[in-house]
């Protein structure tokens, strides 16, 4: 039987989210599928959440949002 090696990503999008963090990305690596990536956005969070992020960062690839609030609306300006 072939194996599905179709890569799977996975974006997860937070703004201070921090008491959700370790749980959201352990489920994930939990999962049975192994071909998969985790993209997360931090959308300048004011918690703890990028010090949560960095036990992640050999497993994830993390992107900041540094766009200007008054030319890209972020989710908490729609």
């Amino acid at each position: 039987m072939k194996e599905n090696k179709t890569k799977v990503s996975i974006l997860v999008v937070n703004y201070n989210n921090a008491i959700y963090l370790d749980e959201c990305l352990e489920s994930m690596f939990k999962q049975s599928y192994e071909h998969k990536e985790v993209i997360f956005l931090d959308d300048s969070s004011k918690d703890n959440s990028q010090e949560i992020l960095k036990k992640y960062k050999n497993s994830i690839k993390i992107v900041e949002k540094n766009y200007p609030k008054k030319n890209i609306p972020s989710h908490d300006q729609l």
